[in-house]
């Protein structure tokens, strides 16, 4: 099986490669932009000084003539990177300033100036002098008064321009290194923000291994949420799996006694003579059978409670259903009338597990209906709790003879009945406090101002 990708390794490198893009695509464009700007300096330069050379120019019959030395100093100087010439018309030189003497070359053949540009057409552009480049900038001048036309020219070396292009990429390699370091840093923080997950992944291990039996809970707020439910699960799978073994444990308990009234019944009774008899031994044993039938029910009922069912419950709306069951038990009563009354808004949404809202209100109001004398009321509200969170509290009330004070926390228990005079087997109550516990609800017992019993379950309505 392919081991999953690391979500720190994933991260890392999306961040180191948007990084390169992003010094990459940087570079370049700061690149072309600086060596731009470089040429168009070397331009305004090679310009002004082509300005200077026009302005020193003195034209006589026809003729040029230039000052031995210029104002600009750089032209005076021997060794200096910036060269000035006038050519003629045949590109032969004129004139040089100091500077240009030393350079034992045809410059106009080297510049390779068209024959015949345009009047004040501007030319710039990289040549060749003895082995070094240079830039020029040439104009050519022509007038009327002229017997020819003169090119002036200005030349600077193509070092200071390669310097500042050096100095460019010296400061890409610094940008290069001070990216690398923002990278270690981003991989330092990246791993620092995801070692809540990386504590968790070795918690689940652990947990996998037995070393713990849940989550720590220092944890941050975005995935505290996470390892809060996580340990929910956790605790009702573990109530889960207690609920089985007790329902095991108690079924097999609750049967010992049907199961030995039974063989008594068959070892006493081993030909069943008689219609009387008959009719005892089917009475007895049916008895027993419903009697193991209903605690089978019973266990299997609580077996299948879990508090994991509030997971991705659906809301529903209450008021039917109450209704509904209210005017059905109200119709399967025999020889007498209960009058019921409901209070609940039709626009109450519960989101609780259906079933087990129906189990409760179920049990409730077919306990209130049996022993009502006429009247039953029940009614569901929202409110909240002490810690502002939404709560249901659904109440069912009755006129019948009520329980008695010191019975109100024994009818809770399996198998307790206050109702001696009609058949059951007192699991009803026992299997609505299951399910209120496992809300994390509760389930009160008092005396209702009608006269009977007030039953109310307060549950997490969210």
């Amino acid at each position: 099986m392919q081991k999953p990708s690391s979500l720190r390794l994933r991260i890392i490198a999306s961040a180191a490669i948007l990084l390169l893009l992003f010094e990459i695509l940087f570079c370049l464009t700061l690149f072309r932009r600086y060596r731009e700007n470089a040429y168009y300096t070397e331009y305004e330069k090679l310009q002004s000084d082509v300005a200077t050379l026009l302005s020193l120019a003195r034209f006589n019959h026809g003729k040029v003539t230039m000052p031995e030395r210029t104002p600009n100093d750089e032209f005076s100087e021997i060794e200096s990177d910036l060269l000035g010439v006038v050519l003629d018309e045949h590109l032969h030189l004129i004139w040089s300033t100091i500077s240009a003497h030393d350079e034992n070359v045809k410059i106009g053949e080297i510049i390779n100036l068209p024959s015949s540009p345009l009047f004040g057409d501007r030319l710039f552009g990289i040549t060749i002098v003895n082995q070094k480049e240079f830039f020029y900038f040439a104009v050519k001048h022509t007038s009327e008064y002229l017997i020819k036309d003169y090119y002036f020219v200005a030349l600077h070396s193509k070092a200071e321009f390669d310097e500042k292009i050096a100095r460019f990429w010296l400061l890409v390699i610094w940008l290069g290194l001070a990216l690398v370091i923002l990278a270690v840093l981003m991989t330092v923080g990246i791993s620092w923000g995801l070692s809540p997950l990386k504590r968790i992944d070795r918690e689940l291990n652990e947990l996998e291994k037995g070393a713990r039996d849940r989550l720590s809970s220092k944890h941050p707020a975005e995935v505290s949420g996470i390892t809060e439910e996580f340990n929910q699960l956790l605790d009702r799978e573990r109530q889960q799996k207690d609920r089985y073994k007790n329902t095991l444990s108690d079924l097999a308990h609750s049967l010992k006694t049907p199961v030995a009234v039974l063989k008594l019944l068959i070892e006493r009774t081993p030909g069943v003579e008689g219609a009387h008899t008959r009719q005892e031994f089917m009475e007895s044993s049916s008895y027993q059978l419903q009697q193991m039938s209903a605690i089978i029910q019973y266990q299997l009922k609580r077996a299948m409670i879990s508090g994991s069912k509030r997971l991705g419950n659906k809301p529903f709306q209450p008021q039917p259903l109450l209704h509904k069951l209210c005017s059905n038990l109200a119709r399967i009563q025999v020889n007498r009338t209960v009058q019921w009354h409901l209070d609940c808004n039709e626009n109450i949404e519960l989101l609780i597990n259906r079933q087990d809202f129906f189990e409760c209100a179920g049990n409730l109001l077919e306990n209130a209906f049996r022993l009502s004398n006429s009247v039953v009321h029940t009614s569901l509200h929202l409110g909240n709790n002490s810690k502002g969170g939404l709560l249901m509290v659904l109440k069912v009330e009755d006129d019948g003879p009520g329980v008695a004070d010191d019975f109100k926390d024994k009818i809770m228990q399996r198998g307790i009945r206050a109702d001696r005079k009609t058949p059951g087997h007192g699991l009803g109550l026992a299997i609505i406090k299951d399910i209120v516990d496992d809300y994390d609800g509760s389930l009160e017992v008092k005396d209702s101002a009608l006269g009977g019993a007030l039953f109310i379950i307060s549950l997490p309505a969210n």
